[in-house]
């Protein structure tokens, strides 16, 4: 007696909403462990004042002066991010800033597009707010997201609410008159900031460093080969570069790269030219392009002057630092006598979440391969130029 194989077909079956649960912890994965440095939260805004400014600029809104203002006050603790970009409507303010994973700029040519960002600043604040209004707008609209109250409830192990509840407890909006209807703007500001790792979110020289190196900023006018190098950038797509000031009197905020690098107080090399990069995908296409400073690589460049390293760079802002490139040198120690930026132009090499490395594609593995033989080139020029200085 032979037995047969049963075949039991089931439907599947759709998920109802009761199914589904998003808890709050997301919320601590977005604001705390997706940062780990405290001043990225200053890459996050400034990218997203970049973006609203290039968004003005798609609109043709009347865009003379375009900037971001970053102020401090000490005795306050209080940050303040404020860019004249396009804004948010009055109608949209308050479901964009409280949306999250969701953002309208997937998709286009701008640079943020998960819609998290915005949120880097939950972990390092009392309060967050948002505030700002668009041209033409009656009113200036008001978000708060209530961090302390946030971070209580994260600890509350009864609290049994979801991602929905514990947003509507924790977040309020106001509205205003304005008494501009054709001013334009977009603040953040954070209140009572924590003080870490020596107050860093305070320190203006820190700050300034950071943004110098991350930021979509111009180079130094004193910089011999600044206009140079912007004549290529902008040759390419590279949309202009926007003024950063800082209430600290020190003027605007410039790009790292320097012509001189003080190696020590008694050693000073000297950046003498410049070479360009293009680099083609396994597309066809150009997937980079950037440059390269040539000098006479006596020794690694300090740390502290915040200029070592070729970095990778997308839509301007740096992703990573100066030792993600490290790995494709045949001695990663020399990633640290160079100096240069990478701008990656492919729309398939995509910045992580974090932006502290890209999304491992073949089309990235490709692009490290093609550095990975510039890193080669650049670490024979080092020994070959170190053993000249021997002979000498």
């Amino acid at each position: 007696m032979t037995l047969s194989a049963i075949q039991i077909t089931a439907k599947p079956k759709t998920l109802v909403d009761s199914d589904i649960v998003v808890g709050k912890d997301i919320l601590e994965l977005l604001a705390n462990a997706m940062y780990v440095d405290p001043l990225t939260i200053y890459r996050e805004y400034i990218q997203n004042a970049a973006d609203s400014i290039d968004e003005a600029r798609m609109a043709r809104l009347s865009l003379d002066d375009p900037h971001i203002l970053i102020t401090l006050d000490h005795a306050g603790r209080t940050v303040r991010i404020r860019d004249n970009g396009d804004s948010i409507s009055n109608v949209d303010f308050v479901k964009r800033i409280t949306a999250i994973g969701a953002s309208h700029k997937r998709g286009t040519s701008l640079r943020g597009f998960r819609g998290v960002g915005r949120l880097s600043g939950l972990g390092y604040c009392q309060e967050l707010l948002f505030r700002g209004k668009a041209e033409g707008d009656t009113k200036i609209v008001e978000v708060s997201w209530n961090s302390r109250a946030l971070k209580e409830k994260m600890r509350d192990l009864n609290y049994s609410g979801s991602l929905i509840d514990i947003i509507r407890e924790v977040v309020t909006y106001t509205e205003k008159p304005a008494t501009d209807k054709a001013e334009r703007f977009f603040e953040v500001e954070l209140r009572k900031v924590g003080r870490l790792k020596n107050d860093l979110l305070m320190n203006e020289q820190a700050i300034r460093s950071y943004l110098s190196q991350v930021a979509p900023v111009p180079f130094h006018p004193d910089f011999s080969f600044g206009e140079k190098i912007q004549s290529f950038l902008s040759g390419r797509g590279i949309r202009p570069p926007i003024r950063i000031d800082l209430n600290d009197n020190a003027g605007p905020i410039y790009h790292r790269a320097r012509n001189t690098i003080e190696l020590n107080p008694k050693t000073t090399d000297t950046l003498r030219g410049i070479e360009f990069v293009e680099i083609t995908g396994d597309d066809g296409e150009l997937a980079a392009f950037g440059w390269i400073g040539d000098h006479a690589y006596m020794g690694a460049v300090p740390k502290k002057l915040g200029m070592a390293g070729i970095r990778l760079r997308a839509g301007n802002i740096q992703v990573g630092d100066e030792s993600l490139l490290a790995p494709l040198y045949p001695e990663q120690r020399f990633a640290n006598w160079t100096i240069g930026d990478i701008h990656v132009a492919s729309k398939k090499i995509i910045p992580n979440g974090r932006r502290d490395d890209f999304e491992y594609t073949v089309h990235y593995t490709w692009l490290q391969s093609e550095l990975s033989a510039r890193a080669a080139e650049l670490a024979h020029r080092i020994r070959t130029r170190s053993q000249q200085r021997q002979r000498l």
